[in-house]
């Protein structure tokens, strides 16, 4: 379980440290990128907010 918890993270991790190369790679501006990384970091916020609640 501590295995799969480890690689789950470090996937997760991967595609943020990616991501704004990439959507800059195609064709996207670094300011496009750089919103769209936040939006993720809102979107786990709110997750995280939300699942809270409902404990």
């Amino acid at each position: 379980m501590a295995a799969a918890l480890t690689f789950s993270a470090l996937a997760v991790s991967a595609v943020v440290v990616a991501l704004v190369p990439l959507l800059v790679e195609c064709g996207r501006s670094t300011t496009e990128a750089a919103w769209a990384l936040s939006l993720g970091g809102d979107g786990k916020t709110l997750g995280c907010t939300l699942c809270a609640r409902h404990r």
